[in-house]
């Protein structure tokens, strides 16, 4: 001090850091709508068909929450139009896209930035056309991208407004919190990303919107979860201040975004356990302190994670009126349905990994051939897991619970995100299944956070090889130690323990899908996972 010196690196073709963004690819040539009023002309006959046909389709292929890129897109159209600001200047509208695997649709916020008036970046990154009024000019972009869209909204909900919408309106429900929450509007909005699968601004450090792009008919998990835990006074959730909802001319409703309390915090679990394992090392090294040394503060975290689980399971496994939330038993429909799903993706993963075990490292082969041989066996200790399952507990759960699903707060867990494997359809995502398929998917990600530190590099391979078999051995016991004791009692431990051991193959099965998929460099981490399952499952068998 005062100096010191940056080095840097020049790479071809590296992982940038966890909280880079690529700036999303602008549109390649704009097309210029007159307007004589707001962005809601766009959808008079006049433009309407050139929006619809052109403008539409080449944007929303450049969106990260689009979910059809890899397919020819059909007819798009605007199913829904809201005006809304004080100039209705403001606009919200749905479109439905066609393709060959069916049709979903969006949600599509417009708002117009005059080229007299100051702009940030944002708003041309994510601009869908150029407009002109008389002889002002601007650009039409995503509404997310200004701050005046989300104080508008957040104006309506807490008048508990309803605007019209074709052939509906948009209905802002505001919760009772809302009343309490004073906001200084001087303090600039933060946007999280602008690509995500939904897109999300913090406002003035108390509340953050959400907006869900890909809109399914009915209840939204993420709103009834939050709505209920709420309503139950579960502290370690963000508190649920409102909803934007679109009801149809036929009493239909659509959930088009939520409000929800801020939560201040260290960051998320995921990104939180980087660093944390990242200093592991650096004190083992330093101080040659003990891997039990190091590993202290994550330890009193993973048991304040497993607490908070089994709190919020013993909250949603009380009795309600609510049917959604009526707790329920494992049947033979269950047993079926869990049948279904884990033995059909065990066996996609199986079929995939056979069919690219050419192509995989020395490595992941070896692995693979451990693994493969034990496919009959397998699949047939799962029908036996599935069959111990009856009659076990189930209830709403999280349903896609891992570490990026959780904010540090001071030492303390508070649980994000309800609303399920965002693939999945909104039926199966508010389904009530068994309390040990949340904890199932947080012990992978434990997993996960362990290999992908070690991808990204560590100071001594040593230090970090003992003190990650330290982290293997003692975190997740903790957790579930913690899990157990916060968690409604057990009448059956035996059952307990064949439906975790389910749910850990399931979601290692899953994972080693994705990764062929998608991330094919990871799949070791995976397979790594499935193979010590599968062994363990099936200790003393002899592979086919």
């Amino acid at each position: 001090p005062p100096y010191g010196f940056y080095w840097f690196r020049l790479a071809a073709d590296s992982d940038g850091p966890t909280w880079h963004s690529d700036a999303p690819e602008p549109m390649p040539e704009y097309t210029t709508f007159v307007l004589r009023g707001g962005p809601e002309e766009i959808t008079n006959p006049a433009h309407r068909t050139l929006f619809e046909t052109d403008v539409v389709p080449t944007w929303l292929t450049k969106r990260r929450w689009f979910a059809a890129k890899d397919q020819k897109l059909g007819r798009v159209h605007v199913t829904m139009a809201a005006q809304l600001g004080k100039g209705r200047e403001l606009a919200l509208l749905a479109v439905e896209v066609g393709h060959p695997g069916g049709a979903a649709r969006y949600l599509l916020p417009l708002g117009i930035t005059w080229d007299d008036q100051p702009a940030l970046a944002m708003p041309q990154q994510l601009a869908l056309a150029r407009v002109r009024r008389g002889r002002r000019t601007g650009t039409l972009t995503d509404g997310y991208a200004l701050g005046e869209f989300h104080y508008a909204l957040l104006a309506l909900l807490r008048e508990g407004a309803e605007v019209p919408a074709g052939d509906g309106h948009v209905i802002f429900r505001p919760t009772e919190g809302l009343a309490t929450v004073e906001i200084d509007p001087t303090v600039a909005i933060r946007w999280l990303s602008a690509e995500q699968s939904n897109s999300s601004v913090i406002i003035d450090h108390k509340l953050v919107l959400k907006l869900f792009r890909r809109l399914a008919p009915g209840e939204h998990p993420e709103a009834e979860m939050g709505r209920e835990l709420t309503a139950r006074g579960f502290a370690n959730a963000a508190p649920l201040y409102g909803e934007i909802l679109h009801r149809g001319e036929a009493g239909e409703q659509t959930v088009l975004a939520i409000l929800q309390g801020y939560i201040a915090g260290e960051g998320d679990a995921w990104e939180w356990s980087m660093a944390f394992l990242d200093r592991a090392v650096d004190d083992m090294q330093r101080r040659e302190a003990s891997a039990e040394d190091v590993l202290g503060q994550y330890e009193a975290f993973a048991r304040n994670l497993g607490q908070r689980l089994g709190e919020m399971h013993a909250i949603l496994a009380q009795p309600s009126d609510n049917p959604a939330f009526a707790p329920a038993e494992a049947g033979a429909a269950q047993l079926r349905q869990w049948r279904d799903r884990i033995l059909g993706r065990t066996t996609d993963a199986l079929d995939r990994l056979s069919e690219r075990r050419d192509s995989l490292s020395e490595a992941e082969r070896a692995l693979a051939d451990r693994l493969l041989p034990r496919r009959a066996a397998l699949l047939k200790a799962l029908l036996r897991l599935i069959a111990a399952g009856k009659d076990g507990p189930l209830h709403r759960i999280h349903g896609d619970f891992h570490l990026g699903q959780v904010l540090v707060a001071s030492g303390d867990a508070v649980i994000i995100d309800f609303e399920g494997e965002p693939a999945q359809p909104l039926a199966e995502r508010r389904a009530k299944d068994s309390p040990w398929r949340d904890v199932a998917g947080i012990l992978r990600s434990l997993d996960y956070a362990l290999a992908a530190r070690q991808r990204a590099g560590v100071t001594s391979r040593e230090a970090f090889d003992v003190m990650a078999a330290d982290f293997a051995s003692r975190i997740p016991a903790a957790l579930l130690e913690a899990y157990r004791a916060a968690a409604p009692d057990s009448a059956d431990p035996a059952r307990d323990a064949a439906l975790l051991e389910l749910f850990l193959i399931e979601k290692a099965s899953y994972e080693v899908g994705y990764e062929l998929g998608n991330r094919p460099d990871w799949l070791a981490v995976p397979l790594g996972g499935l193979l010590a399952l599968v062994e363990t499952l099936l200790d003393g068998e002899a592979p086919e």
